[in-house]
């Protein structure tokens, strides 16, 4: 089946908030640009420890949840500073870590993030000086909602210093979001797969995510995944045995278990094939629904692409 896009995990951290002020400019997502030294100097803040810079915080606009990467795809966040003092300030390779918490739960983020490849950073700034530093929000933030996003930054080879937090709201714009289980409180999840394949006796399978959304560890003991495979025009699904996952022995708060789950259904006509699927845990009979994913069986070969393991 067509692959689909690529999952990170990493390492969260801790959270200090900058004293109360306007709430931030939003700004898009865009390659970063000198920003002009009439910045407003109410939207900023001292930096923590130095005395010859200001930083301000712009967030990124509100996203829609995209449940072919269980999550918001790439979103950057500019991060502001502006020379206050009358001598030139050197600029060392900024590095930022971002600590998203959702509900009273961290989610995990990479830490020390760099400019992009091919992006050119003033090294120093000029008296009255501002400048738009992007930093991709790399972080698993695998369930809808509204995140308080905290801010950490490295000059050089100098530790991280908190400048500051700012709201990230992460929009269900329709119902292929993950879903709770009602036999694991704090469980949610969902299926996303593939929109194309070739004719095949089996499918290759739908990828499986599985979401802690509480502040405690889960385990999860008999994860199975039923699949119904209905070709369109036709009432008879195709139903095999649930197929058995393997999750690891605990999911940390805020993290993603994602799975590839081969469907062993037979979809070896051409034509357009709604996959459902449902979840169970352990002896609990009540089944939790994932989604569905309508998929095109065709030789066409437009209609495919190199696949992308999670």
């Amino acid at each position: 089946m067509v692959g689909i896009a690529a999952c990170a995990m990493a390492h969260g951290i801790s959270c200090v908030s900058v004293p109360p002020g306007p709430a931030p400019t939003a700004l898009p997502d865009v390659t970063p640009t000198s920003a002009s030294s009439s910045s407003p100097r109410d939207l900023a803040t001292r930096l923590p420890g130095r005395s010859d810079l200001s930083v301000r915080l712009l967030a990124p606009k509100p996203r829609a949840y995209d449940p072919s990467t269980f999550g918001p795809g790439g979103t950057s966040v500019g991060i502001e500073l502006t020379n206050t003092s009358r001598a030139d300030v050197p600029i060392e390779t900024i590095r930022a870590s971002f600590t998203p918490v959702r509900e009273g739960v961290t989610f995990p983020c990479t830490a020390g993030i760099a400019a992009g490849n091919g992006l050119r950073e003033p090294t120093t700034l000029r008296p009255g000086e501002a400048f738009v530093f992007h930093r991709e929000l790399e972080c698993r933030l695998s369930l809808p909602g509204t995140y308080d996003i905290g801010v950490r930054l490295a000059f050089g080879a100098e530790s991280a210093i908190e400048v500051g937090h700012f709201p990230f709201a992460l929009e269900a714009r329709g119902p292929r979001v993950p879903k709770p289980h009602p036999a694991s409180p704090g469980l949610f999840a969902m299926m996303a797969g593939d929109t194309a394949s070739r004719p095949q006796g089996t499918a290759d399978g739908a990828y499986v995510a599985l979401v802690n959304g509480s502040a405690k560890p889960l385990t999860l003991v008999g994860a199975r995944v039923l699949f119904r495979v209905t070709r369109v025009g036709s009432a008879l699904p195709c139903m095999d045995e649930p197929v058995v996952m393997h999750p690891p022995a605990l999911i940390a708060p805020g993290a993603i278990h994602v799975e590839r789950v081969p469907i062993t259904c037979v979809m070896h006509k051409p034509g357009n094939y709604d996959i459902d699927a449902a979840m169970l845990l352990g002896d609990d009979g009540r089944e939790a629904p994932l989604g569905r994913v309508r998929l095109s069986v065709s030789q066409d070969p437009l209609l495919f692409t190199a696949p992308r393991a999670y």
